[in-house]
């Protein structure tokens, strides 16, 4: 029997945003089947690795806003920087980014999180690893996780911790944004 780590991570983080009555619950779509992603991702010539499948299992992101409903960014973030995209925005996001070229081999990585500002939680599809980008501020790829399991851990232990706060009216608060920094140096060295 195989055990779905990713899923049962995303499961933990959602029962946190249960708990907190976070607005973000009421954007989160439900997942799709695994021979969906694939047959979505296969459209863009990508080969989906176990991780994102079970991600999108889980859920497939955060709905978007619809034409005149407003900002919402605060209110579906799970992770600073970090609503959850799905799928179909995030390959859309993907293509862009390729077009963009902000850095040699943008189209090794997959948006998987991030804000509707171009910063984002790229997926680095040959290795797994998930990268900060953040064109504004200049920030071409800096390694923010081993993998995605680990960016996960984090997400639970900044949960765990109280560094995230959710607000029922606002969504995601940071307490302190050193301490998550700190957390995110913590699970890089692991």
């Amino acid at each position: 029997m195989m055990i779905d780590i990713i899923k049962t991570k995303a499961e933990t983080i959602e029962n946190f945003l249960i708990k907190a009555h976070a607005p973000v619950m009421k954007y989160l779509q439900p997942g799709i089947s695994s021979l969906e992603t694939i047959s979505i991702c296969s459209k863009y010539g990508i080969v989906p690795n176990a991780d994102i499948i079970e991600l999108y299992e889980w859920r497939n992101g955060t709905k978007l806003p619809e034409p005149g409903e407003g900002y919402l960014e605060g209110l579906v973030e799970i992770i600073p920087f970090g609503a959850f995209y799905n799928l179909q925005y995030s390959l859309s996001e993907w293509t862009l980014f390729q077009d963009l070229d902000y850095f040699e081999n943008a189209g090794s990585y997959l948006p998987i999180f991030g804000s509707m500002e171009q910063d984002l939680y790229g997926y680095k599809l040959d290795t797994g690893q998930i990268y900060f980008i953040s064109p504004g501020m200049q920030i071409y790829g800096d390694l923010a996780f081993h993998s995605l399991s680990t960016m996960l851990d984090c997400i639970i232990a900044c949960y765990q911790k109280e560094i995230f706060h959710i607000d029922p009216n606002k969504g995601l608060e940071i307490k302190n944004y050193q301490l998550f920094e700190d957390m995110k140096q913590h699970f890089l060295k692991e």
